[in-house]
């Protein structure tokens, strides 16, 4: 089951820029994919819990100051190999913080040598387990996987600056915000400011 790229990251761009409310965001994800044949991704999902587990987690992740010097914070997509069963990957969260900003470096959200990793920068997602089972059944293309995967990362972080993510500007005026597969394209969400992400 296929989708065709440009048509998946002008739908991200275009979810990035109006910065959908999570509910409304998922359906028109859900939309688009039904829109080319492409049922049954979402089957099973709670969208209540998957953003009750982000927050949780990234109230957690975010508990202690993040140093000054970090100027952007990336949430990253890698598919962790199953404990269980090494024929299986789990989709899987991280989070990391960046001395540098998306206009400094296209490379920003890999300068390692002085970037800012919370304890708790892991998160495996229950409905993510759900889609990664419900994708692998479908067989969809590696672009269907960013579409779901990525998009509803896009939409968790979108929809968390009043409950999480204000607390990180303690130590900050601003900090840019973006996610993505680790081995894929990145976007960048915004600066978070304390009117919310602009």
């Amino acid at each position: 089951m296929e989708l065709d790229w440009d048509v998946v990251d002008a739908f991200l761009q275009k979810q990035i820029k109006h910065k959908p409310a999570f509910t409304t965001g998922v359906s028109e994800i859900n939309e688009l994919l039904k829109s080319h044949s492409i049922d049954k991704v979402f089957v099973n999902l709670d969208q209540r819990r998957m953003q009750d587990q982000f927050n949780e987690w990234l109230s957690i992740a975010s508990k202690k100051n993040i140093p000054k010097h970090i100027k952007s914070i990336y949430f990253g997509l890698f598919s962790m190999v199953d404990p269980d069963n090494e024929d299986n990957g789990i989709t899987t969260i991280h989070f990391c913080g960046s001395p540098v900003t998306p206009q400094d470096d296209d490379d920003w959200a890999c300068e390692v040598p002085k970037s800012f990793f919370p304890g708790e920068r892991y998160l495996v997602l229950d409905d993510f387990i759900i889609l990664d089972e419900n994708t692998k059944a479908l067989d969809v293309d590696p672009d269907v996987e960013v579409l779901v995967f990525n998009g509803l990362l896009n939409l968790l972080v979108l929809n968390s600056v009043t409950t999480v993510l204000k607390k990180i500007l303690a130590n900050h005026k601003e900090v840019y915000l973006g996610t993505g597969f680790d081995a894929g394209d990145t976007y960048v969400l915004g600066r978070l400011t304390e009117k919310g992400i602009l």
